[in-house]
């Protein structure tokens, strides 16, 4: 199994970062004509915000160490820890019941799980990511909480 981000010889950048590196581009420095390009992959799908929880956008420091599965994963565990937090709260204390995070503070602790599974796997690269939450995130979340 490969890991990490694919590495262009001579000059060793990740791929994205190797569309201005003239070593990898021309022949008489090194390069391979053609082996790089800046034609992005393009792919569309539609998003049903009633069906979709969440999309998650990471770097390439993500994907060293993580799969896709991982990824997500990680995302609901920090789903579900919040969810039993919120239930040991109100069982302790009945009157916190309107204590809840928002869904931001939930998209925000699921971006940290991510982040720290990442490090955990000791990725060698920066880690960067963004989650777009839609609206059933927010409708299994407040479902979740009333039970």
């Amino acid at each position: 199994m490969l890991y990490g981000p694919f590495r262009v010889l001579p000059g060793r950048l990740s791929v994205s970062r190797t569309f201005g590196d003239i070593e990898a581009k021309l022949e008489k420095y090194g390069g391979k004509p053609g082996v790089i390009t800046a034609k992005p992959e393009i792919s569309q799908f539609t998003i049903n915000e009633n069906e979709h929880d969440f999309i998650v956008l990471g770097c390439d420091g993500i994907y060293d160490r993580l799969t896709s599965v991982n990824v997500i994963d990680s995302a609901w565990s920090a789903v579900s820890q919040i969810l039993k937090q919120y239930a040991n709260r109100i069982e302790m204390n009945p009157s916190k019941i309107n204590k809840k995070l928002s869904v931001h503070q939930v998209t925000g602790k699921m971006a940290d799980s991510i982040m720290r599974s990442s490090a955990i796997e000791r990725s060698l690269d920066n880690l960067t990511i963004v989650i777009v939450s839609f609206k059933n995130l927010l409708n299994f979340y407040e479902s979740a909480c009333k039970q």
